[in-house]
């Protein structure tokens, strides 16, 4: 959108440069700092010997610059040794993507992987198969809710059912070993110029905390 309202600029004769757009790639690794990296980069910021964490979550976090759980377990992970490996897709029922999350995980050896994806690869009743698989390693799921804090906190019945759904019957079907929402949805602002509340992922520092213990 900035490099749009500077072309836009340059087009009515003011000296200011402007990029081309540029393609968000279907599937690819994340860093913090540099958003997209390869991974000759991503491993040249790893530790000698430290245990590799692979991290999976949406290519729309990234897309909505709405990364702060992601951001939030990068670092609590590290503060207890561990190196990460972020990986954003699109879908992991996409073969394409499919192919680099394995390719990726069978290079790097990750000791864990936390999926914070929803649903399911494999279908039930039928054999087993994921793009995880090749690493032979725990799998944990993560979740980010999709309701608020305040709801989950003053209800009775923990998560709603469609995380329930999502984040934790459907990803058992692949093996995955549940273990807690570490956000809540947020407004974390009015945009008065839209009319509109903006909606985000806040992250809750404890259940952070228990995730990477």
């Amino acid at each position: 959108a900035e490099e749009f309202l500077r072309y836009a600029a340059h087009l009515i004769g003011q000296d200011i440069a402007w990029r081309e757009p540029a393609p968000l790639i279907r599937t690819g690794l994340y860093h913090p700092e540099y958003r997209t990296i390869d991974l000759a980069a991503m491993r040249a910021a790893w530790r000698d010997k430290a245990p590799k964490a692979a991290l999976v979550f949406y290519r729309a976090l990234l897309q909505a610059d709405d990364l702060a759980p992601v951001d939030a377990l990068i670092d609590a992970l590290h503060e207890r040794g561990l190196d990460t490996l972020p990986i954003f897709v699109n879908s992991l029922k996409d073969s394409a993507t499919a192919d680099f999350v394995a390719s990726t995980l069978a290079e790097t050896k990750a000791d864990v992987i936390l999926n914070l994806t929803g649903f399911a690869v494999s279908t039930p009743g039928s054999a087993h198969s994921t793009p995880f698989d090749v690493a032979d390693c725990p799998v944990l799921q993560v979740m980010l809710s999709g309701g608020s804090r305040e709801t989950w906190e003053g209800g009775k019945g923990g998560l709603s059912a469609r995380d329930l759904a999502m984040s934790v019957a459907l990803p058992e079907i692949d093996g995955r070993i549940v273990t807690r929402a570490i956000s809540f949805k947020e407004t974390a602002e009015f945009n008065g110029e839209t009319q509109s509340a903006i909606v985000r992922n806040a992250p809750h520092p404890s259940r952070v905390d228990f995730v990477a213990d």
